[in-house]
C-alpha cells in the first residue's frame, strides 16, 4: 500500500469520496463516518464497509496535520 493513493486501490468514485472525506477532516477538523457497499475483486460478493476518519494534530495547539482512518467490514451475512 505504501506509495499508492486511493485511485490506485479503489474505483474512481470511491477514491474521490475517500479524498473528499480526507479534505473535510483536514479543513474542518471533524470526524467523518461513512458506510458504503463495495464489490470484491471477483465482483460476486458485496461487502458493507464502515469508514471512520478523524483528525490528528502532532502539536495539540496546532492545525490538523494528519488523517487517521479505520475501515471495518460490517457485512451482515443472512
Amino acid at each position: 500500500l505504501l506509495g499508492r493513493d486511493d485511485h490506485a486501490l479503489f474505483p474512481a468514485s470511491q477514491a474521490d469520496a475517500f479524498r473528499a472525506a480526507d479534505v473535510r477532516v483536514l479543513t474542518e477538523g471533524c470526524t467523518v463516518a461513512v458506510e458504503e457497499e463495495t464489490l470484491t475483486d471477483q465482483g460476486g460478493r458485496t461487502h458493507i464497509l464502515r469508514t471512520v476518519k478523524a483528525p490528528l494534530r502532532i502539536d495539540p495547539d496546532g492545525p490538523v496535520s494528519h488523517v487517521v482512518g479505520v475501515i471495518t467490514d460490517v457485512t451482515r451475512i443472512k
